[in-house]
């Protein structure tokens, strides 16, 4: 599986895993900044915000 400079290529199922992995703990982690649970609710702009994230993400490591 290596290419003929010696690196490891990565499959496309297997990134794209990984930019959802990244986006799904992306957009946990911007409910860190809570006081309590109680406050934790659904945010449209959140969940857009970590889509774009990682949409960058996959276009970087394109």
């Amino acid at each position: 599986m290596d290419d003929q400079q010696g690196g490891m290529k990565m499959g496309f199922g297997r990134f794209a895993a990984m930019i959802a992995t990244s986006t799904v703990v992306m957009s946990g982690l911007m409910y860190l900044n809570t006081y309590a649970l109680s406050h934790v609710e659904f945010s449209q702009t959140q969940g857009w915000m970590a889509v774009v994230m990682g949409a960058a993400m996959g276009r970087a490591g394109r």
